[in-house]
C-alpha cells in the first residue's frame, strides 16, 4: 500500500537537509535538492500509476491518530483533482 504521509514528508526532510548544509557548498546544495526532487517525482509517479481514475472516491486514504484523548486525527487521501497536488 502507498503511504502518502511519507510522500508529503519528503520535501520537509529535504528542506531540513538544506538548512544544515553550509551555504558555501553550492554544489552539494544543488545535489541534495536534485536528489530530493527526484525522490519526490518518483514517488508521485508510483502514486499516479497506482491511481484508479474510474473510482469516484478518495484513494490511498490513511488515518493517523495524533492525540487520541481529544480525538484529533489526520486523514490523508487523494482524489482525481488532488493527485496533481501531490506533485507540488
Amino acid at each position: 500500500m502507498i503511504n502518502l504521509f511519507w510522500i508529503y514528508l519528503i520535501p520537509i526532510v529535504g528542506i531540513l537537509c538544506l538548512i544544515i548544509t553550509p551555504a558555501k557548498q553550492t554544489r552539494l546544495l544543488k545535489l541534495i535538492s536534485l536528489n530530493f526532487v527526484g525522490i519526490q517525482f518518483l514517488s508521485f509517479l508510483i502514486v499516479w500509476m497506482c491511481f484508479d481514475k474510474y473510482v469516484a472516491k478518495f484513494q490511498f486514504v490513511q488515518k493517523i491518530i495524533v492525540v487520541p484523548i481529544w480525538n484529533l486525527n489526520l486523514v490523508i487521501g487523494v482524489d482525481g483533482i488532488s493527485i496533481l497536488f501531490v506533485l507540488l
